[in-house]
């Protein structure tokens, strides 16, 4: 009987992206300044737009993990005025892509009057989330560049091959170790190298 006077919200799902996809192909954000698109490629998240890079893939799986584990506060209802709430036009519209191609979008717009919570429209229907997210969707495309000069993980390595003016060192491995010219190396002399070159992180970006 307590379940029969619910009311209609308490059946509505609060995950904002309930029926977003696992397998995550394709994050796209369209705010009034442009568009900021991420799409997965080998198992490597790359930024698609406004530029073509390599991704940071902590940043990208960090805002993706934001974006799913929303939870709606309140549900709006009667007529609202959706271009003075920010939602029309849309002050960010998120859509996610499957690998199947299925689409999940909501729109976010501007703050609520309690300071806390801006409003989202998610398959037409008004609500409120926390107001964190709009930070992280207000964020510049720099901040989900990847530094890492070599975007793979040690494992994948199957060689080293350095051109140093007219001297060139080449490391293969075989799955037996390494070796150079047919000739065998020290694996920890390798692995460091390889280390080396792994760790490295760009310092800044540079629009020459």
């Amino acid at each position: 009987l307590a379940s029969l006077r619910k009311s209609a919200d308490d059946f509505e799902s609060r995950e904002l992206f309930g029926g977003a996809p696992a397998d995550m192909t394709r994050l796209e954000i369209l705010r009034g300044r442009g568009r900021l698109v991420f799409a997965r490629k080998q198992g490597a998240w790359w930024l698609v737009e406004p530029m073509s890079d390599l991704a940071d893939a902590a940043e990208v799986d960090r805002l993706e993990a934001s974006l799913l584990g929303l939870r709606a506060r309140d549900f709006i209802h009667g007529g609202q005025d959706l271009a003075a709430i920010g939602l029309s036009p849309a002050l960010f519209r998120v859509s996610i892509t499957g690998a199947k191609g299925a689409v999940s979008a909501v729109d976010f717009g501007a703050t609520r009057s309690d300071g806390n919570t801006i409003y989202a429209r998610r398959d037409g229907q008004v609500l409120t989330v926390e107001r964190d997210i709009s930070e992280e969707l207000s964020k510049e495309a720099e901040a989900f560049r990847g530094r890492a000069l070599l975007g793979f993980h040690r494992g994948e390595a199957a060689g080293i091959d350095a051109a140093f003016g007219k001297t060139r060192i080449l490391l293969e491995f075989n799955g037996g170790g390494w070796s150079s010219g047919g000739r065998p190396v020290l694996a920890a002399a390798a692995d460091d190298a390889l280390g080396a070159l792994l760790d490295l992180k760009c310092r800044e970006f540079v629009d020459e």
